[in-house]
């Protein structure tokens, strides 16, 4: 009895030790490393962008094109995007709430962009942007929620 109570102790062990293979675990944190670096490369393009035509966002404050509201929204949530990729570079497991602010900040700053100023393109990619990273991050918390 105690002989097939032991041979059953060891197959439950072999099932555990299959279940949770390195493949699959390698395979989420290949998947989840895709979508982060492409978040950041992307964040990256944005900062470039950003920076080569902040003389043409002061233009559009200076004449009165968009309000001090809307510029206060764009910059916060600047912060917080940017802030964001900043700790999801550091691989922290906190970014999530700093990605999911971006993306509501700047989702609340578009309307404030017409549609006829080409700068209004690039918030709302930054917007995209934002809702990417905080995607990104669930899904890397999701996957290792999962393999526990």
């Amino acid at each position: 009895m105690s002989e097939q109570k032991q041979r059953l102790e060891i197959d439950e062990a072999q099932v555990d030790s299959h279940l949770s293979t390195p493949k699959i675990e390698s395979a989420t944190r290949k998947s989840r490393h895709k979508s982060a670096t492409l978040v950041l490369v992307f964040l990256a393009l944005h900062f470039l962008i950003t920076v080569l035509s902040l003389p043409f966002y002061y233009e559009l404050f200076r004449a009165g094109a968009v309000s001090i509201v809307t510029v206060v929204l764009t910059v916060m949530g600047w912060i917080c995007l940017y802030g964001g990729g900043v700790q999801n570079a550091r691989k922290s497991k906190s970014s999530d709430s700093i990605w999911m602010s971006a993306t509501i900040i700047l989702a609340l700053a578009l309307p404030g962009w017409r549609l006829d100023i080409p700068l209004a393109v690039l918030e709302s990619f930054a917007c995209l942007l934002a809702l990417a990273g905080w995607w990104a991050v669930y899904q890397a918390k999701q996957a290792e929620i999962l393999l526990s």
